[in-house]
């Protein structure tokens, strides 16, 4: 079953995340295979914060790693323990002056968007398979943003596409 995790969040991530345009910084760590995939079945909260830090910390080490998902596998997980589970890292990353090498992102197949309607399209832009959390490095995040250009465009983009592929 832990291969097919991981399997399904690569298939997401290339069939919904690039090839929709959904983030225009993916392609490239993917393509390069600078992806690293973690799986957390039934940890403890404080087990996954640990988790999630050792893997920021991997990540510090390891140049290679462009960036991570932190995945967990139990779909019974919900939205706002991930939520949770986000504020409690990024605190932990502000205590250990890891903030300024790391930022995390949550993704979950429940995902909603503060100041939308519910059944607005634009929460498919974070909706996964699975819960879990995608560690960027703020690096890599300021050096895709330069190269990129003006990103005020990227959630317009977004809510096209959403619109497209999630109206009912």
């Amino acid at each position: 079953m832990a291969s097919s995790a991981i399997s399904l969040t690569k298939q997401w991530i290339q069939q919904f995340i690039i090839k929709e345009s959904i983030c225009p910084f993916a392609s490239v760590p993917f393509a390069k295979d600078q992806i690293t995939y973690s799986l957390s079945t039934d940890k403890s909260f404080p087990e996954s914060i640990q988790e999630v830090i050792g893997i920021c910390m991997q990540m510090r080490s390891d140049p290679t790693i462009n960036t991570a998902f932190y995945i967990m596998e139990n779909d019974s997980y919900y939205f706002e323990d991930l939520l949770e589970l986000n504020l409690a890292c990024t605190e932990v990353l502000v205590d250990t002056d890891l903030d300024s090498d790391f930022q995390l992102v949550s993704f979950h197949p429940d995902f909603l968007f503060g100041g939308y309607l519910e059944d607005d399209p634009i929460h498919n832009t974070n909706r996964s398979p699975y819960p879990m959390l995608h560690i960027l490095r703020e690096d890599e995040v300021s050096r895709a943003v330069d190269s990129y250009g003006d990103t005020s465009n990227i959630l317009q983009n977004n809510k096209v596409t959403t619109q497209r592929l999630f109206s009912k």
